[in-house]
């Protein structure tokens, strides 16, 4: 009997989600045939449980191709004017090990070959995707390996030296020649959370350990910004729970923390003591488990949840004079967990999430990849 409501349960909670998709896409033609009929006076536009983008100046929401499947906090990169997708927590642990790639024009997404990693980070480096760490699916062991995508030869490759520092479910962004790599988890057990922050000079194909991150951490939202020369780190968990803290450090200043050693290659001991003058607690999110871009040199936010663990609507953007957030627009549906990436002209996307935050389940996560018009003055 109790087998039987447990499955009766899982049925009804697909169909919410599915009567969810089916609100979300009646309110994106409703939204259309308002914009077509005239001026309207909205705060944002509405998406659909498609991968939705705005089109030319009218505004108007226009189809695009699902994700590939339901995903929580996924890793997101531009190269172009392509997108990649992957990482991330899945109901298929195979989908986990997947990158995919939407071509703008195209009709589907592109699945890369599939790696041998789990809860990998991505970030584009020398203009390629490239995967960060993870655990191999053999060996069940931490890695420290960088696999960067080789589209000629339809392959990943291991071009890139490997991290000092073995990492899982870490924090990875670009900026000016470097890749950045933050957090994460070291030891198998899951225990060892990190702080240590790595850089990787892809000119010169050196790793430099800099000044380390407050506290440990993993999962957590990563961006830069080369117009403002900084790094920003929110949104992920610690031992103690949520953070909602939001770490940022002018990058020359992270850079020049590291020191050089005896034999040439530049260090910093990996249990060296965070240095308040390089790193910055600069302002709490609005809610827990948040996603960030920076926007025109502006720190977006979105996709959290309020203290009665619900998911929430609103975007915001941080003024960096007042250090107070400011709302600039609002999801279609309420999301938590989600990862963001800016299409430009004040243009935000947000991808996957937790409808439901209290649920692990696959019905309860969801493709939806919306995208929003923010007003950013």
């Amino acid at each position: 009997m109790a087998q039987e409501m447990e499955t009766e349960v899982e049925r009804l909670r697909g169909e919410v989600v599915r009567l969810q998709q089916r609100v979300l896409a009646q309110q994106m033609e409703l939204d259309n045939l308002k914009n077509q009929s005239g001026p309207a006076d909205h705060a944002h536009e509405r998406g659909s449980n498609n991968v939705d983008d705005l089109g030319g100046a009218d505004l108007l929401w226009r189809a695009c191709p699902p994700l590939k499947c339901s995903v929580v906090r996924p890793h997101l990169v531009t190269l172009g004017d392509t997108i990649y997708v992957g990482g991330g927590n899945t109901p298929n642990q195979e989908m986990c090990r997947r990158v995919h790639k939407l071509v703008p024009g195209a009709d589907k997404w592109e699945s890369l070959p599939i790696t041998p990693y789990l809860t990998f980070a991505l970030a584009g480096v020398n203009g390629h995707p490239t995967v960060i760490g993870g655990v191999n699916i053999i060996s069940s062991l931490t890695s420290a390996d960088l696999l960067h995508f080789d589209a000629d030869v339809n392959k990943w490759k291991k071009t890139l030296p490997p991290m000092p520092t073995r990492r899982r479910a870490a924090s990875a962004t670009t900026l000016r020649n470097n890749l950045v790599v933050a957090g994460g988890i070291h030891e198998e057990d899951g225990k060892s959370y990190l702080s240590t922050v790595e850089v990787l000079d892809t000119e010169k194909q050196l790793w430099s350990r800099v000044c380390s991150l407050p506290k440990p951490t993993n999962f957590m939202s990563m961006t830069s910004c080369e117009l403002t020369d900084r790094i920003y780190l929110l949104g992920g968990l610690s031992k103690q729970g949520s953070i909602r803290s939001v770490f940022s450090c002018v990058f020359t200043d992270l850079l020049n923390s590291a020191s050089p050693s005896s034999d040439g290659e530049t260090t910093r001991d990996a249990k060296s003591e965070p240095d308040s003058r390089v790193w910055e607690d600069i302002a709490q999110t609005p809610y827990h488990r948040m996603g960030c871009i920076t926007i025109s040199g502006r720190l977006v936010v979105a996709s959290g949840l309020d203290k009665g663990n619900q998911a929430t609507r609103p975007v915001y953007v941080l003024d960096p004079i007042s250090r107070k957030w400011e709302t600039v627009g609002e999801m279609a549906a309420a999301r938590s967990s989600c990862s963001l990436v800016s299409r430009g002209r004040g243009r935000l996307m947000v991808v996957g999430g937790y409808i439901d935050p209290r649920h692990w389940i696959a019905s309860l996560t969801t493709d939806v990849m919306e995208c929003i018009n923010l007003k950013l003055e």
